[in-house]
């Protein structure tokens, strides 16, 4: 095991597994089942692209999501789900249909949900964890701000091991929001 996925395994031994039920004070939350490397393979092979190797080593390792920031890591498939989707491999199919942009395919994906349609988001192509959030009304190819978040999937999961309350810190609060920024622009 990397020194990361051993602190997260070591978090999620406590209660509560999420932030959520933290919030909530409830223990709803539940970690699935372990994922085998095939169930792994196949989910890689519907999205057409590899996963970085922590998001791997997470579900093989420690479970199939219901654990985490927010309401808990998304499962791959068969594993904690949202209100919206079964899992991460069907939000995929569903968003790169939806906003695909000229041809360009985001390879985004949705990471765990926090309520009213907002997410954190994985962007699989840099390994940044973006924070997305459709009812600000953003210009971004999903119809709402996305913004960075964490500059990795380590150092979101960090974050939220040390005890960061991840959703106070959600870049949308505060002037000035910064919106998406179209491939080629710079933000002044």
């Amino acid at each position: 095991m990397n020194p990361v996925l051993d602190r997260i395994s070591a978090r999620v031994q406590t209660i509560p597994l999420t932030d959520m039920d933290a919030l909530w004070r409830s223990n709803h939350a539940r970690i699935h089942p372990v994922l085998s490397e095939a169930d792994v393979t196949e989910a890689e092979v519907i999205i057409g692209f590899k996963l970085p190797p922590l998001l791997r080593d997470i579900y093989q390792s420690i479970g199939n999501g219901g654990f985490g920031p927010g309401n808990g890591l998304l499962g791959l498939r068969g594993g904690h789900a949202d209100d919206q989707k079964p899992d991460v491999v069907s939000h995929y199919l569903h968003d790169s249909k939806r906003f695909c942009l000229g041809g360009w395919k985001p390879q985004h994906l949705r990471l765990c949900h926090w309520g009213c349609a907002i997410y954190s988001l994985l962007n699989c192509t840099d390994g940044s964890v973006l924070a997305y959030d459709p009812n600000l009304g953003g210009k971004g190819p999903y119809g709402g701000d996305l913004v960075l978040h964490a500059r990795s999937l380590d150092e979101f999961f960090l974050r939220w091991v040390d005890g960061e309350d991840l959703w106070k810190t959600m870049p949308f609060t505060g002037e000035p929001r910064i919106g998406y920024l179209e491939r080629g622009e710079t933000g002044e």
